[in-house]
């Protein structure tokens, strides 16, 4: 059943797969590792051992659903991942990974009587780094617009309390498809940079690129965005989590089991990462800066950012 399930993971995964007996704490994966995933998981994999010393091996998303004993840990793997795990009858704690804070919020609301322990280091970038940054680039009288699908969801929430310790001017508008998206900006005022959050909802309803033509290219604005690669399709600039800064939350939740704690609560990665796009940020003359003193920046700004 293991090699069955890891068949496309190649000998090293399998090599791992054999120790489950020995060990507390698991990766779980899905049977498709093709390619880049297969790269990112053992890369995962890697830098947790170094941080933990643990071995974990990885084993089926279908096996770690019925792990049956509370003792156990097990890392998850995106919302997929998840949602596999926690619709067993096992017992496990979760720690789970790839998975933006939408997504485990969804997860969590589709089991509401799960008695698992469970936490989560989250994908997408924290509220309070990401308005940080704008204030980095633009001064501390930026008026940031925060676009969401739903005011009243726990996104947008943590933007609106980030905005308040930080005291900067937030415009947050609603927006359900295109159309209500092409009138936002064309009512945007006096905001100076947009900031695009990882809402499933609104961005089913408008594509990636047409945020960006509507913000940058129609009305002068800049983008910040929720990944690196959306910096190098056009945002202005984001702050993100690397392996190496998701590695270390894992394993400082992973780690809890030594010392006997309660498993944390879910939270956004504590070390980051800057990315900036130069050419937008001179096409809408903004200073150039180096990424790494934007970085200590949003770092003196956050102290540890939302929780």
């Amino acid at each position: 059943m293991i090699a069955k399930a890891l068949t496309l993971a190649g000998a090293l995964l399998l090599a791992g797969a054999l120790e489950v007996q020995a060990e507390e704490t698991y990766i779980a994966i899905g049977e498709d590792l093709r390619g880049g995933k297969e790269r990112l998981i053992n890369k995962l994999r890697e830098e947790l051992t170094n941080n933990t010393g643990y071995k974990l091996p990885f084993i089926s998303n279908t096996e770690a659903a019925a792990l049956n004993t509370d003792e156990d840990t097990v890392i998850t793997l995106g919302e997929k991942g998840l949602r596999i795990v926690m619709s067993g009858e096992g017992k496990s704690k979760i720690v789970a990974a790839f998975i933006s804070s939408e997504s485990f919020n969804r997860v969590l609301a589709d089991f509401p009587q799960s008695s698992r322990s469970l936490t989560a280091v989250y994908s997408d970038p924290d509220p309070m780094k990401q308005l940080a940054l704008a204030v980095a680039l633009y001064g501390e009288n930026v008026v940031v617009g925060f676009l969401t699908s739903d005011l009243e969801g726990k996104l947008s929430k943590s933007y609106e309390s980030a905005a308040k310790r930080l005291g900067i001017k937030t415009h947050f508008q609603v927006i359900n498809d295109e159309r209500s998206a092409k009138g936002v900006f064309d009512s945007l005022g006096d905001t100076n940079v947009i900031v695009l959050a990882k809402d499933k909802a609104m961005l089913e309803e408008v594509g990636l690129e047409k945020f960006l033509y509507l913000a940058y290219d129609i009305n002068n604005i800049g983008v910040i965005g929720y990944s690196s690669g959306l910096v190098k399709n056009g945002a202005i600039g984001t702050t993100y989590a690397s392996i190496e800064d998701t590695a270390q939350s894992i394993s400082e939740i992973i780690s809890t089991k030594k010392t006997g704690d309660k498993i944390p609560e879910p939270k956004f990665t504590r070390s980051f990462s800057i990315a900036l796009n130069k050419y937008v940020m001179r096409s809408l003359l903004i200073p150039e800066k180096d990424e790494e003193k934007v970085e200590k920046e949003v770092r003196n700004m956050t102290d540890g950012g939302v929780e």
